[in-house]
């Protein structure tokens, strides 16, 4: 079914018509579409037959545009211990059936992406490649671009090569359906305990924590963050509610390997620069924080752990000899529960503000985030015009063949990638507010009724003397706190101290009231909506409206 058949809800399409975002796709498209669907391409003679291999693919319950497939096997050693691991990890074949210089390639260029709406998307290839020629659909003959990692015992990479194949994928699962299996109390009794690729499970489980314990030890930042996600309404999908989640343990030992297919991706194309075209590859570069940077923010850290008489054991960042911690084990080792996690919340705050742009580059340089000298994005060439090219140009140089693209072309691409890439998040700023629009508007009538508006717990999680940036609990978004329109809608005065951790209310005899200090709780609720700006107006409650709980010291 195409995106067009889909409903898509009249305050969605506004969002479509803002952004210029295409749900069509123009006659040449469908005509190549109709083309390769005759001719899939299924038994050219560069393939390699790996369909002996049982692959499964791992997803969201809801995916149907599926780019992805693994299978892992262990090795043993002689004396009959563990020697390592071999990841084979297929990655739909994006770029034989959109190369540079199709109509396919011209339409996914000016897409850059797919973005990703409440209920739908709309797809950077047509759905009937997306969701089927293209998809790594279970139990159908696929091209994939095929990756091969062997790993030894600690899940270090020790050899990397990659081919295009043909794959079957066994099984289209789903992340909760994987987690099920790995945490029952009787494995072996599971259904998915008799399948082929049940050791391939079991094994992702262990791979992706050794990468996981690889990441911090390359002093990897694991951020304590839950997934906010926009989906339509069940009783009205005219409305629409925000949901939050966090991901499983599977999620996380998935995306360590895809992480690890980007990384050695990215090492090939840094060793394998074509000299006959002037870029080193594609790369996703992520600068560090300058040491002035750090240097502040573990400054506050202390002034903001004085502040609110904290115990310095639990709460210092210890830079210092003989410790010299590192951030992301500080960050690891923070209290997560009851109040303590609140503070935490602000101070992971404050250190994700260190944090500077990503971008695609054509000169490769490092990725902080990840923690290595290069890395690409080979793992979505079906959602992302980056990684289309990204394929080309890897295959080009694996088989010294020459590049047919111009410089011009390759810029054109990144720059895609790059805009849209940040338009996905303006989308998704913007879905949210459709759904507080909705939530807060309900609150908003209560009060023009003459009522009083619900009381909301947040955490104050930054503070200036211009607003307040709060995290609800309920649902779990960011929202913001205008001090001047406070003051104009309820005739309220705040105040933020020298170190900006504490907020104050003056009352009629100038004597300051704490409000709330950073990392701590704070109850707000709707004072009205501002139209001219298009945002809302919340203000903090009386003392009274929030039960205290002692912070955990």
């Amino acid at each position: 079914m195409s995106t067009t058949q889909r409903f898509i809800p009249e305050r969605l399409k506004t969002l479509l018509q803002r952004y210029d975002i295409a749900t069509a796709f123009p006659a040449e498209v469908e005509a190549e579409v109709r083309r390769l669907i005759d001719a899939p391409g299924m038994d050219t003679p560069e393939l390699v037959d790996r369909t002996g291999l049982p692959f499964v693919t791992i997803d969201n319950p809801g995916s149907r545009d599926l780019d992805q497939a693994l299978f892992i096997e262990g090795l043993a050693a002689e004396n009959g211990s563990g020697a390592g691991y071999v990841v084979y990890y297929a990655l739909a074949d994006g770029s034989f059936y959109a190369p540079p210089g199709s109509a396919l390639f011209e339409e996914a260029l000016r897409r850059g992406v797919t973005q990703y709406f409440p209920g739908f998307s709309a797809p950077m290839l047509p759905p009937e490649l997306s969701e089927g020629l293209v998809s790594l659909n279970e139990d159908c003959i696929r091209r994939a671009l095929l990756f091969r990692i062997s790993l030894d015992e600690q899940g270090e990479c020790v050899e990397s090569t990659f081919e295009r194949a043909r794959i079957r994928s066994r099984a289209k699962l789903s992340y909760p359906q994987v987690q099920d299996y790995l945490d029952a109390h009787d494995p072996s009794a599971h259904p998915l305990a008799a399948q082929l690729y049940s050791s391939s499970l079991q094994l992702l489980k262990r791979v992706g924590g050794l990468r996981i314990a690889d990441a911090l030890q390359r002093d990897v930042v694991r951020y304590d963050r839950q997934e906010v996600e926009v989906e339509p309404a069940t009783d009205d999908p005219q409305y629409f509610r925000v949901v939050a989640r966090r991901r499983c343990a599977v999620e996380e030992w998935n995306a360590q390997i895809s992480l690890l297919c980007n990384i050695e991706g990215a090492r090939f194309l840094a060793q394998r620069r074509d000299p006959r075209l002037d870029i080193e590859g594609i790369f996703r570069v992520h600068p560090p924080p300058g040491p002035e940077a750090i240097r502040e923010f573990a400054s506050w850290v202390e002034r903001f752990v004085d502040s609110l008489d904290l115990d310095p054991d639990v709460w210092h960042w210890r830079r210092w000899q003989p410790y010299q911690e590192s951030l992301a084990d500080y960050i690891e080792r923070l209290p997560d529960d009851g109040d303590a996690g609140r503070i935490s919340m602000a101070i992971q705050r404050q250190a994700m503000l260190l944090n500077r742009r990503a971008q695609y580059s054509v000169t490769r340089g490092r990725h902080h985030a990840i923690g290595t000298p290069h890395y690409s994005r080979f793992s979505s060439p079906m959602r992302e015009v980056i990684g289309i090219l990204t394929h080309h140009l890897a295959i080009c140089q694996q088989q010294q063949h020459p590049v047919n693209l111009d410089r011009e072309l390759v810029d054109r691409v990144v720059e895609s990638g790059n805009r849209m890439s940040a338009l996905q998040k303006q989308i998704n700023r913007d879905t949210v507010k459709l759904a507080m629009d909705d939530l807060l508007n309900t609150d908003l009538r209560i009060l023009r009724d003459g009522g009083t508006a619900p009381v909301r717990i947040g955490t104050l999680m930054g503070a200036t003397t211009g607003k307040l940036h709060v995290r609800l609990d309920s649902p779990p978004v960011d929202v913001k706190l205008y001090v001047p329109a406070i003051r104009e809608y309820g005739g309220v005065s705040l105040s933020v101290d020298e170190d900006e951790t504490r907020v104050f209310e003056a009352n009629d005899g100038g004597q300051l009231r704490l409000v709330a200090h950073l990392g701590g709780r704070i109850a707000v609720r709707a004072m009205g909506y501002d139209d001219k700006k298009e945002r809302w107006i919340l203000g903090p409650c009386p003392k009274d409206a929030l039960q205290e709980f002692p912070i955990d010291r």
